[in-house]
């Protein structure tokens, strides 16, 4: 399994909102899951200053690439980029 892991802050509501709308309808087109989506985490240690943490699972890092390369997932990360400001990490997981 890989997990992709974004941490981010919501700059524009409008346009996350609508990349959001259309995010799971292109997510379920690729074999993709959505294991955390929380705009209210918890921080136990240090600082986190950012709005929101999503973690999403694919059985290997092709179907990721597929998904994320996909045009459909392209066409919407416009709104995705222009409404936020983050990062989102590609991690193994432990078989």
């Amino acid at each position: 399994m890989v997990y992709a892991i974004a941490i981010f802050s919501i700059t524009d509501r409008a346009a996350y909102v609508r990349y959001q709308s259309q995010f799971m309808a292109v997510l379920n087109r690729y074999k993709g899951r959505v294991l955390v989506a929380d705009e209210k985490p918890k921080v136990l240690e240090g600082e986190f200053n950012d709005d929101k943490v999503v973690v999403l699972a694919f059985a290997n890092e092709a179907d990721f690439r597929t998904f994320a390369d996909s045009a459909e997932y392209q066409e919407i990360s416009t709104d995705r980029r222009a409404g936020t400001e983050g990062f989102v990490l590609l991690t193994q997981g432990v078989s």
